[in-house]
Protein backbone atom coordinates (compact mmCIF):
# COMPACT_ATOMS: atom_id res chain seq x y z
CA UNK A 1 0.00 0.00 0.00
CA UNK A 2 1.03 3.58 -1.14
CA UNK A 3 1.76 6.00 1.69
CA UNK A 4 0.15 9.33 1.40
CA UNK A 5 2.40 11.24 0.37
CA UNK A 6 2.53 15.16 1.45
CA UNK A 7 0.53 17.83 -0.18
CA UNK A 8 3.06 20.15 -1.81
CA UNK A 9 2.16 24.12 -1.70
CA UNK A 10 -0.60 25.32 -3.92
CA UNK A 11 0.86 28.41 -5.56
CA UNK A 12 -1.94 31.55 -5.61
CA UNK A 13 -0.35 34.06 -8.37
CA UNK A 14 -1.49 37.32 -9.47
CA UNK A 15 -0.43 40.40 -10.80
CA UNK A 16 0.18 43.81 -9.14
CA UNK A 17 -2.81 45.56 -7.72
CA UNK A 18 -5.33 42.74 -7.60
CA UNK A 19 -6.38 41.55 -4.26
CA UNK A 20 -7.23 37.80 -3.61
CA UNK A 21 -8.93 35.95 -1.83
CA UNK A 22 -8.82 32.17 -1.96
CA UNK A 23 -11.10 29.54 -0.53
CA UNK A 24 -10.48 25.94 -1.22
CA UNK A 25 -12.96 22.99 -1.54
CA UNK A 26 -13.54 19.49 -2.47
CA UNK A 27 -17.24 20.13 -4.55
CA UNK A 28 -17.25 22.88 -7.73
CA UNK A 29 -21.18 22.57 -7.53
CA UNK A 30 -21.94 25.32 -5.28
CA UNK A 31 -20.20 27.37 -7.59
CA UNK A 32 -21.20 26.39 -11.27
CA UNK A 33 -24.54 25.10 -12.00
CA UNK A 34 -24.25 24.23 -15.82
CA UNK A 35 -21.04 21.71 -15.97
CA UNK A 36 -21.09 21.78 -19.67
CA UNK A 37 -20.32 25.69 -19.62
CA UNK A 38 -17.32 25.46 -17.33
CA UNK A 39 -13.95 25.66 -19.12
CA UNK A 40 -12.88 22.22 -17.80
CA UNK A 41 -15.82 20.44 -19.07
CA UNK A 42 -13.62 19.14 -22.23
CA UNK A 43 -11.34 17.59 -19.94
CA UNK A 44 -13.41 14.51 -18.28
CA UNK A 45 -13.07 11.42 -19.55
CA UNK A 46 -14.81 8.20 -18.91
CA UNK A 47 -13.28 4.87 -17.33
CA UNK A 48 -9.97 7.18 -16.09
CA UNK A 49 -8.55 4.70 -14.20
CA UNK A 50 -8.43 1.68 -16.61
CA UNK A 51 -7.02 4.34 -19.48
CA UNK A 52 -4.41 5.58 -16.35
CA UNK A 53 -3.64 1.90 -15.97
CA UNK A 54 -3.15 1.22 -19.85
CA UNK A 55 -0.91 4.18 -20.35
CA UNK A 56 1.15 2.82 -18.06
CA UNK A 57 0.41 5.07 -14.95
CA UNK A 58 1.25 2.77 -12.26
CA UNK A 59 1.08 4.98 -9.14
CA UNK A 60 -0.76 7.98 -7.85
CA UNK A 61 -3.21 9.42 -5.61
CA UNK A 62 -7.02 10.62 -6.49
CA UNK A 63 -8.79 13.07 -5.54
CA UNK A 64 -12.87 12.22 -5.79
CA UNK A 65 -14.72 15.43 -6.46
CA UNK A 66 -11.81 16.86 -8.05
CA UNK A 67 -9.91 20.20 -6.58
CA UNK A 68 -11.60 23.52 -6.01
CA UNK A 69 -10.46 26.74 -5.80
CA UNK A 70 -12.47 30.49 -5.45
CA UNK A 71 -10.42 32.98 -6.75
CA UNK A 72 -11.93 36.72 -6.15
CA UNK A 73 -9.94 39.34 -7.67
CA UNK A 74 -10.40 43.63 -8.95
CA UNK A 75 -11.75 40.91 -12.02
CA UNK A 76 -14.30 39.51 -10.04
CA UNK A 77 -14.79 35.95 -9.02
CA UNK A 78 -13.45 33.63 -10.46
CA UNK A 79 -13.37 29.30 -10.16
CA UNK A 80 -10.25 27.12 -10.13
CA UNK A 81 -11.28 23.67 -10.77
CA UNK A 82 -9.23 20.57 -11.84
CA UNK A 83 -11.47 17.51 -13.14
CA UNK A 84 -10.88 14.04 -11.98
CA UNK A 85 -7.86 15.34 -9.93
CA UNK A 86 -5.01 13.15 -9.40
CA UNK A 87 -1.50 13.33 -7.96
CA UNK A 88 0.67 12.18 -10.77
CA UNK A 89 3.63 9.85 -9.36
CA UNK A 90 4.98 7.34 -11.73
CA UNK A 91 4.32 6.23 -15.36
CA UNK A 92 5.24 4.57 -18.22
CA UNK A 93 8.84 6.10 -18.38
CA UNK A 94 9.77 5.48 -14.08
CA UNK A 95 10.79 9.58 -14.56
CA UNK A 96 10.81 11.12 -10.85
CA UNK A 97 9.13 14.34 -10.87
CA UNK A 98 10.69 17.00 -8.02
CA UNK A 99 7.48 18.42 -6.86
CA UNK A 100 3.88 18.04 -6.87
CA UNK A 101 1.87 17.20 -9.95
CA UNK A 102 -1.57 17.60 -9.63
CA UNK A 103 -3.21 17.11 -13.23
CA UNK A 104 -6.84 16.20 -14.65
CA UNK A 105 -7.02 12.80 -16.03
CA UNK A 106 -6.67 13.81 -19.57
CA UNK A 107 -3.22 16.02 -18.88
CA UNK A 108 -2.06 12.93 -16.95
CA UNK A 109 -2.53 10.62 -19.82
CA UNK A 110 -0.12 13.70 -22.23
CA UNK A 111 2.20 13.44 -19.21
CA UNK A 112 2.29 9.63 -19.59
CA UNK A 113 3.11 9.69 -23.55
CA UNK A 114 5.63 12.40 -22.76
CA UNK A 115 7.49 10.54 -20.96
CA UNK A 116 7.66 8.07 -23.79
CA UNK A 117 8.81 10.38 -26.04
CA UNK A 118 11.43 11.82 -23.95
CA UNK A 119 13.17 8.74 -23.30
CA UNK A 120 13.34 8.18 -27.12
CA UNK A 121 14.78 11.59 -28.03
CA UNK A 122 17.08 11.29 -24.95
CA UNK A 123 18.51 7.52 -26.42
CA UNK A 124 18.46 9.14 -30.04
CA UNK A 125 20.99 12.64 -28.84
CA UNK A 126 22.57 10.93 -26.06
CA UNK A 127 23.17 7.28 -27.04
CA UNK A 128 21.04 4.16 -26.75
CA UNK A 129 22.42 3.59 -22.93
CA UNK A 130 21.43 6.90 -21.94
CA UNK A 131 17.98 7.56 -19.59
CA UNK A 132 15.61 10.45 -18.37
CA UNK A 133 15.77 10.18 -14.72
CA UNK A 134 14.46 13.40 -13.24
CA UNK A 135 11.91 16.19 -14.79
CA UNK A 136 12.66 19.56 -12.57
CA UNK A 137 9.32 21.24 -12.29
CA UNK A 138 8.86 25.20 -12.48
CA UNK A 139 4.86 24.82 -12.07
CA UNK A 140 2.10 22.72 -13.06
CA UNK A 141 -1.12 23.55 -11.07
CA UNK A 142 -2.09 26.91 -9.91
CA UNK A 143 -5.03 29.07 -9.47
CA UNK A 144 -4.09 32.03 -11.11
CA UNK A 145 -4.61 34.07 -14.31
CA UNK A 146 -2.88 35.12 -17.88
CA UNK A 147 0.10 37.64 -16.81
CA UNK A 148 -1.81 40.66 -18.88
CA UNK A 149 -5.26 39.48 -18.76
CA UNK A 150 -6.14 38.74 -15.17
CA UNK A 151 -9.90 38.30 -16.33
CA UNK A 152 -9.13 34.70 -17.63
CA UNK A 153 -7.35 31.92 -16.15
CA UNK A 154 -4.38 30.40 -17.24
CA UNK A 155 -4.81 26.95 -17.93
CA UNK A 156 -2.67 25.91 -14.67
CA UNK A 157 -5.94 26.67 -12.55
CA UNK A 158 -7.10 23.67 -14.52
CA UNK A 159 -4.30 21.56 -13.76
CA UNK A 160 -3.92 21.13 -17.64
CA UNK A 161 -0.77 22.63 -17.86
CA UNK A 162 3.26 21.52 -17.17
CA UNK A 163 6.03 24.18 -16.81
CA UNK A 164 9.80 22.16 -16.89
CA UNK A 165 12.41 23.85 -15.95
CA UNK A 166 15.25 21.16 -16.75
CA UNK A 167 15.46 17.40 -17.40
CA UNK A 168 17.96 15.49 -16.02
CA UNK A 169 19.54 12.70 -18.38
CA UNK A 170 21.32 9.30 -16.88
CA UNK A 171 24.41 9.50 -18.43
CA UNK A 172 24.92 13.10 -19.48
CA UNK A 173 23.52 15.30 -16.57
CA UNK A 174 21.14 17.67 -16.11
CA UNK A 175 20.06 20.06 -19.38
CA UNK A 176 18.49 23.33 -18.10
CA UNK A 177 16.49 24.91 -20.51
CA UNK A 178 17.12 28.50 -20.01
CA UNK A 179 21.30 27.54 -19.70
CA UNK A 180 21.00 24.92 -22.65
CA UNK A 181 18.13 26.54 -25.33
CA UNK A 182 19.53 27.71 -28.53
CA UNK A 183 23.17 27.26 -27.00
CA UNK A 184 26.07 27.03 -29.78
CA UNK A 185 29.97 26.03 -28.43
CA UNK A 186 31.01 22.95 -26.87
CA UNK A 187 29.64 19.31 -27.98
CA UNK A 188 28.29 19.55 -24.74
CA UNK A 189 26.07 22.59 -25.21
CA UNK A 190 25.10 21.55 -28.56
CA UNK A 191 23.93 17.96 -27.78
CA UNK A 192 22.04 19.54 -24.60
CA UNK A 193 20.22 22.18 -27.16
CA UNK A 194 19.91 19.71 -29.63
CA UNK A 195 18.07 17.33 -26.80
CA UNK A 196 15.80 20.25 -26.48
CA UNK A 197 15.13 21.50 -29.73
CA UNK A 198 14.51 17.57 -30.59
CA UNK A 199 12.09 17.23 -27.45
CA UNK A 200 9.96 20.34 -28.16
CA UNK A 201 9.48 19.22 -32.06
CA UNK A 202 8.78 16.22 -31.57
CA UNK A 203 6.33 16.54 -28.93
CA UNK A 204 4.51 19.08 -30.98
CA UNK A 205 4.87 16.71 -34.60
CA UNK A 206 3.66 14.01 -32.40
CA UNK A 207 0.87 15.63 -30.77
CA UNK A 208 1.32 15.18 -27.53
CA UNK A 209 0.21 18.30 -26.07
CA UNK A 210 -2.09 21.05 -27.81
CA UNK A 211 0.56 23.31 -27.41
CA UNK A 212 4.52 23.56 -26.44
CA UNK A 213 5.72 27.11 -25.78
CA UNK A 214 10.10 27.23 -25.88
CA UNK A 215 12.19 29.75 -24.98
CA UNK A 216 12.34 30.86 -28.79
CA UNK A 217 8.65 31.41 -28.86
CA UNK A 218 8.39 33.69 -26.07
CA UNK A 219 10.76 35.54 -23.96
CA UNK A 220 8.76 35.28 -20.98
CA UNK A 221 9.55 31.16 -21.15
CA UNK A 222 13.24 31.89 -21.35
CA UNK A 223 13.74 29.38 -18.71
CA UNK A 224 11.18 26.98 -19.12
CA UNK A 225 8.97 24.70 -21.30
CA UNK A 226 5.07 25.52 -20.96
CA UNK A 227 3.06 22.23 -22.57
CA UNK A 228 -0.76 22.31 -21.91
CA UNK A 229 -3.59 20.90 -23.82
CA UNK A 230 -5.87 24.21 -24.67
CA UNK A 231 -7.76 23.13 -27.49
CA UNK A 232 -9.25 26.70 -27.86
CA UNK A 233 -5.43 27.77 -28.28
CA UNK A 234 -4.13 25.12 -29.72
CA UNK A 235 -1.59 26.97 -32.69
CA UNK A 236 1.48 28.49 -31.75
CA UNK A 237 0.99 31.81 -32.38
CA UNK A 238 -2.76 32.32 -30.59
CA UNK A 239 -0.82 30.68 -27.64
CA UNK A 240 1.87 32.78 -27.41
CA UNK A 241 -0.49 35.92 -27.44
CA UNK A 242 -2.24 34.06 -24.29
CA UNK A 243 1.28 35.12 -22.08
CA UNK A 244 1.04 32.24 -20.08
CA UNK A 245 2.54 33.00 -16.54
CA UNK A 246 6.07 32.66 -16.32
CA UNK A 247 6.75 32.26 -12.96
CA UNK A 248 9.38 34.58 -12.87
CA UNK A 249 10.79 36.89 -9.85
CA UNK A 250 8.25 39.60 -10.31
CA UNK A 251 5.47 37.60 -9.20
CA UNK A 252 4.49 37.17 -5.98
CA UNK A 253 4.01 33.81 -4.44
CA UNK A 254 1.96 32.87 -1.51
CA UNK A 255 2.26 29.51 -0.30
CA UNK A 256 0.01 27.24 2.05
CA UNK A 257 0.60 23.74 2.45
CA UNK A 258 -2.28 21.87 2.40
CA UNK A 259 -3.28 18.37 3.81
CA UNK A 260 -4.47 15.50 1.72
CA UNK A 261 -8.76 15.48 1.30
CA UNK A 262 -9.90 13.30 4.02
CA UNK A 263 -11.04 11.35 0.82
CA UNK A 264 -8.17 10.76 -1.13
CA UNK A 265 -7.40 7.17 -1.98
CA UNK A 266 -4.70 5.43 -3.29
CA UNK A 267 -5.20 3.90 -6.35
CA UNK A 268 -2.22 1.96 -7.87
CA UNK A 269 0.27 0.22 -5.46
CA UNK A 270 4.34 1.39 -5.06
CA UNK A 271 6.69 -1.05 -7.47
Amino acid sequence: MLSLLPIAAWLVVVGPGDRVDVERSADVSESVARPQAVPWAHLELESCPALLAAAGVTEYLSLPGGYTERLSTAHGAQVCHVPQALHYIRGPGGVRYTSYLLLNCRMALAMARFEEVAQRVVRDVFGAKARLKTVLLLGAYACRPLRNNHGVLSQHSFGNAVDIQGLSVHGFGLVDVQAAWGRRGSTRELLAARFLETLATTLRTERVFFNVITPADDPAHKNHLHVDLDPAHSDLDSATALEEPDWGESDRWSEDPAPPPPDVRTNAPRL
